[in-house]
């Protein structure tokens, strides 16, 4: 019979846990009153020779391949029963270590998920345990182990019951543990999430064939936003949804004496995909398209004002970044682009804008 047992690193290492015992044990034998164990190593070399009462014995033996015997003596200090010389291996323990953890955020919603540790020294052999913010651990099993002890994959359980906040503790045989410096989050949601939001928004003109001219500010600061998101919640790292977006934009400029004013009225729809980065933050981006309602108005002073009205298809994309606060409140930073396609022209233009939301 094959018995395995695991080398301490050595004195001099740095890393925590390196006083990891390495034990024999067996079941008493009747009547015996003192037990012998000898260890040889692969030469035949005697390396440990020791005798007393008890039923097990503690070891110090640097890794690699070793033999053993236990004999029993009888309460006279005779050999009672000798048993057979067994191999025996010394395995080094290695100290698993933990990098990264992805993703960071999933749903106990829906179907199964798979927590992907990446690291080194981390195998199949390696135990993982979920410890919540509150001290609650939950033991999870391996599916998985990555080449050359790179990484594990972990199946979650789903169950409502185990949201919160995560570190990862990992153990190898040995007894050689750490845990992760970041964290992870568990969370249920519904299927669908909505987020209405509003905020501050500005166009920056890129590229005008009617307004070339006129419209040459970087930036034209007063505009609002009105938006309502729509999102699929699901245990996968990608969030799908669809956006509805109101916008509006007063530009005003004087040319040749004129005093010029345009009035923009935008109504979108965008298909986005959301990407949580950690519990808190995200980044999503989409594309859509909709209608603008254009009001051209110049001003001359003497009478001969201009004025023209036209409603025209757009086409429009967005990335922004978003910070949710108690899981609800939502800050949004990010620009669009929209490119408006008019009669006889077109108008590209860059919109940034800030939003405050609350998902539901």
């Amino acid at each position: 019979m094959a018995t395995r047992a695991f080398a301490s690193p050595p004195l001099s290492s740095s890393l925590p846990g390196s006083a990891s015992p390495q034990v024999i044990s067996w079941r008493a034998v009747e009547y015996a009153s003192a037990y012998r164990l000898e260890i040889l190593d692969m030469t035949g070399a005697t390396v440990f020779d020791a005798k007393g009462p008890e039923c097990e014995r503690r070891l110090d033996l640097p890794a690699g391949g070793y033999r053993y015997r236990i004999t029993a003596f009888n309460a006279l200090g005779k050999p009672e029963a000798v048993g057979p010389w067994e191999s025996l291996e010394i395995l080094k323990a290695l100290f698993p270590k933990v990098n990264r953890i992805d993703p960071v955020v999933l749903y106990v919603d829906g179907p199964v998920a798979s927590l992907s540790i990446f690291g080194e020294n981390l195998f199949d052999t390696t135990e993982v345990s979920l410890v919540r913010s509150d001290g609650r651990e939950t033991v999870c099993s391996v599916s998985e182990a990555f080449p050359g002890g790179s990484g594990i994959l972990v199946p979650l359980p789903s169950s409502k019951d185990l949201v919160g906040t995560y570190r990862v503790l990992v153990r190898n045989p040995g007894g050689q543990s750490s845990r992760s410096s970041s964290s992870f989050s568990l969370v249920s949601r519904p299927l669908l999430t909505l987020t209405p939001s509003a905020g501050w928004a500005s166009l920056a003109p890129v590229f005008d064939d009617w307004y070339t001219s006129t419209w040459d500010e970087t930036l034209y600061p007063k505009g609002l936003t009105v938006r309502a998101d729509v999102a699929f919640a699901r245990s996968k790292a990608l969030r799908p949804g669809v956006r509805l977006e109101g916008s509006a934009f007063l530009t005003e400029a004087a040319v040749e004496g004129a005093s010029v004013r345009s009035d923009m009225r935008a109504a979108s729809v965008y298909f986005f995909a959301e990407r949580p980065l950690s519990p808190m933050f995200s980044v999503a981006a989409g594309i859509g398209g909709g209608g603008t309602w254009s009001f051209f108005r110049a001003d001359y002073g003497d009478g001969n004002d201009f004025s023209s009205a036209s409603l025209d298809f757009c086409v429009s994309a967005f990335v922004e970044a978003r910070y949710v606060v108690l899981d609800h409140l939502s800050f949004s930073i990010g620009a669009g682009a929209s490119d408006v396609l008019y009669r006889s022209a077109q108008a590209l233009s860059v919109r940034p804008a800030i939003t405050v939301g609350w998902r539901f």
